[in-house]
């Protein structure tokens, strides 16, 4: 049977050209030229330790700690808010 699980990510443009992708339930992070190539490599990353963990049959992205407390409120911060003004997104 197939499971479906849900990830929150946040995607923020750090500087001009630069994206970056962060995990707010577990730290992964990715940065990109683009916030669809950010969102593809955090996708890529996701898919990759979530193959790697069911073939040690555990669940998916359970061997990664949880996200630092930093992202956790960065999706209530004010940061957060004036990013999806500047086009990021909350996702």
């Amino acid at each position: 049977m197939n499971r479906q699980y849900r990830f929150r990510l946040v995607v923020y443009q750090d500087v001009p050209g630069l994206w970056v992708g962060r995990g707010l339930d577990h730290d992964i992070r990715a940065e990109g030229r683009t916030i669809g190539e950010t969102v593809r490599a955090l996708l890529r990353m996701i898919q990759a330790h979530g193959a790697f963990d069911t073939c040690d049959e555990r669940d998916p992205l359970s061997a990664l700690p949880a996200a630092p407390q930093s992202c956790v409120r960065l999706k209530r911060s004010d940061h957060a808010r004036s990013a999806r003004r500047r086009g990021s997104a909350l996702l």
